[in-house]
């Protein structure tokens, strides 16, 4: 079977399968191995940054929280001198908090078993409205395999097969056969075939009482009179001597002469020269 004889629902069930397999893979592997390595920050360093800036921009950003298990991974942009020591550039750094969070700035005291990175980040950006956050809703586990399953659908269900239509109509991926193709299966073998069935003295007796039915009738046809209807014999015309009738003479208007040379023109009859 080449990739020409696929169908449209061949495709759709190989991107559905293929969705699936990739996207709980990848909820098994989690999204960090397959992102660039980031350098870790201390939480408490993380903590004083939060609501520091330089040179009016803010030190962390672009706070996202990826679900982990049953932890949360922290990633964000955080602003830090260049290489060169001139300027500040933002770089990707990430930082793994444990379950339960116990902030490490603030005033000591239990909150609880329960108590995440994204309860303190709700209380702090309630302090302080400059602070924003998001939750990766995306990374979650059922929506990760139901994207990767969807996009799967989409691309290889979708418009893979229509890639492959329009290169087939171009003449690539069809193979070229030099002999025709035989279906062997067509033909019966001999160990298939149905034997025939031996007459037996019942068949026999069959056989003799039809053919002497059948000479019996032959025998009353023969024996019915053929009846031939007379046709009366056509009556003999005589014949008699009576003279023929006379030619008629030819007249002056009949002796004429027809010349022309496209088309005849009758001319009077020439005088005889005496």
């Amino acid at each position: 079977m080449s990739i020409d004889d696929f169908k449209w629902w061949h495709w759709f069930a190989i991107s559905i399968v293929l969705g699936l397999t990739v996207g709980y893979l990848q909820t098994v592997v989690g999204f960090d191995p397959l992102r660039a390595e980031r350098r870790a920050l201390d939480q408490r360093v993380f903590e004083n940054e939060l609501h520091k800036k330089v040179q009016g921009k803010p030190t962390l950003k672009d706070i996202r929280l990826y679900p982990d298990g049953p932890l949360l991974l922290l990633k964000f942009q955080r602003l830090a001198p260049s290489s060169d020591g001139l300027t500040f550039v933002y770089g990707e750094w990430q930082m793994t908090p444990p379950v339960p969070y116990r902030p490490q700035t603030d005033e000591p005291h239990d909150r609880g078993p329960t108590y995440t990175v994204m309860n303190y980040l709700a209380d702090t950006a309630r302090k302080d409205p400059s602070i924003s956050y998001r939750y990766a809703w995306w990374a979650t586990k059922p929506m990760t395999v139901l994207l990767w399953t969807a996009g799967s659908m989409v691309v290889i269900g979708g418009i893979w097969p229509v890639v492959v239509n329009l290169l087939i109509g171009a003449g690539f991926g069809r193979r070229a056969t030099s002999e025709v193709d035989y279906d062997l299966s067509r033909f019966q073998s001999e160990k298939d075939l149905i034997p025939a069935t031996v007459p037996n003295d019942d068949d026999a007796l069959k056989l003799r009482e039809l053919e002497e039915e059948l000479l019996k009738n032959l025998r009353k046809n023969a024996e019915v009179p053929v009846v031939v209807a007379a046709v009366p014999a056509a009556p003999i015309k005589s014949l008699d001597s009576d003279p023929l009738p006379a030619l008629a003479t030819p007249t002056a208007e009949d002796d004429r002469e027809f010349t022309g040379q496209f088309y005849p023109v009758t001319h009077g009859a020439k005088k005889k020269k005496s």
